[in-house]
């Protein structure tokens, strides 16, 4: 883990264990929140009333100052209280920027105030209290803050130290104990020898029962402090067992935080083949679509393939009445030419038949001159035959002629109407 997400780590576990005291004037979102002092004095006036004073609101304000000297105040306040209360030496402490968090509250050193102020209360008097608190954390929480409290301890080589003086107190008193027995064993041999001695008997007695008060006493603080070391040595013990704990439980968060990481990437990747897969099912619905489609057309196609079949099928009925066709088109020019020379000739007849018929009106109107001698010569005749025989002859000589011609003209007409008709029976 890098050092800014171990400085992130206690960051969140001290602002969650200092939002459990209830005596404090504001809630802290974050650790830059304490650069005044104000909360710091809070929670140590909770931890030992006795020994640390509130610094009340009225006197903070904006001036770096004031929070310069608000720190100062605490900061001398705790090396006392490990001095006096703790009994360790406030030189093996860190030495904290008090300037750096007055001017620009900085995280590191406002870490180290946190550190020292949570090393306070589990040296308290009332630290089962404390260390509930710090049990009733997250996990993560509670190995971060022991971490911090192991490193305090370490400047003091803490838990050694107790051990250290506990014994050597022991052993002191043994000694002192060995000491007394050897007095009263020298003081006994000196009784045997001076029991002639009425005086000496009376002072060697009372020295004995002197030495057994002093050995009683020394007993009874060597019971004091056996039962001291075995307090120490228990609260040792379960400190160590639950550090044991905490970082068991510790290297569990963390390999569960490494799984929720590992979890978050496979959920990204979820949502990722989420939006793939509404992306393939837009595009399926899109195949289904033209499926629809490709149906429709393969069944388009087939409509057209069987009317192009059928077309084919007209098509070779076509071309098998092709030649038909190519006979009736000769026949047809075939026609249109005889009907361009009928139509000639129908001009010529017509033409003919125009001269014809001036011919036969002109011998229309010759025969009805003709008619109209013929009527005159016949009242000529008549008159003739009034008149007398020979004219008489004469006159029916001439009239026969007359009649003749007439009768020849008559013939010529016939023939020419005749030869009229047996044209126009040819056209």
């Amino acid at each position: 883990m890098s050092f800014l997400k171990v400085e992130a780590a206690m960051e969140d576990a001290f602002v969650e264990w200092i939002n459990t005291f209830e005596c404090k004037s504001q809630t802290v979102e974050n650790v830059v929140e304490l650069a005044d002092g104000i909360v710091f004095s809070e929670v140590l006036t909770d931890i030992d009333p006795k020994w640390f004073k509130k610094i009340s609101a009225n006197e903070s304000s904006g001036a770096w100052v004031v929070r310069f000297n608000n720190q100062k105040k605490i900061y001398k306040a705790i090396t006392r209280y490990f001095e006096e209360i703790v009994g360790q030496d406030p030189e093996l402490l860190p030495n904290v920027n008090l300037t750096a968090i007055a001017k620009d509250a900085d995280l590191h050193e406002l870490l180290s105030m946190c550190q020292l102020v949570i090393a306070i209360a589990v040296q308290s008097d009332n630290n089962k209290l404390y260390i509930e608190k710090i049990q009733s954390l997250t996990q993560k929480s509670q190995h971060a803050l022991m971490v911090s409290i192991e490193e305090v301890m370490n400047y003091f080589n803490a838990e050694p130290e107790i051990l250290s003086d506990s014994r050597l107190s022991y052993e002191d008193i043994l000694h002192e104990k060995e000491g007394l027995k050897n007095r009263l064993h020298d003081m006994d041999e000196a009784i045997i020898q001076s029991n002639n001695t009425e005086k000496a008997d009376n002072v060697m007695r009372t020295e004995i029962d002197r030495l057994k008060q002093d050995l009683e006493r020394s007993e009874n603080k060597r019971h004091e402090v056996e039962l001291l070391m075995e307090t120490h040595l228990h609260s040792i013990n379960e400190l160590k067992k639950r550090v044991d704990e905490l970082t068991i439980e510790a290297e569990e968060g963390a390999s569960l935080h490494d799984q929720l990481e590992e979890y978050k990437l496979v959920t990204e990747r979820m949502h990722k083949l989420e939006g793939t897969l509404e992306k393939y099912k837009g595009k399926i619905e899109e195949t289904s679509d033209l499926k629809r489609q490709i149906k429709a057309l393969e069944e388009q196609n087939s409509n057209l393939l069987e009317r192009s079949h059928q077309v084919e099928d007209e098509y070779r009925k076509v071309l098998s009445f092709k030649t038909l066709m190519d006979s009736y088109k000769e026949q047809v020019q075939q026609l249109e030419f005889g009907n361009r020379e009928i139509f000639k000739e129908n001009a010529k007849l017509e033409k003919e038949l125009m001269s014809i018929t001036e011919t036969c009106t002109y011998l229309e109107s010759d025969r009805a001159k003709n008619m109209e001698q013929v009527q005159l010569l016949e009242e000529h005749i008549k008159e003739l035959e009034l008149g007398g025989g020979s004219l008489l002859d004469k006159a029916t000589s001439s009239q026969r002629t007359s009649v003749e011609e007439v009768d020849l003209n008559e013939e010529g007409n016939t023939m020419e109407e005749n030869v009229k008709k047996a044209n126009l029976t040819e056209l």
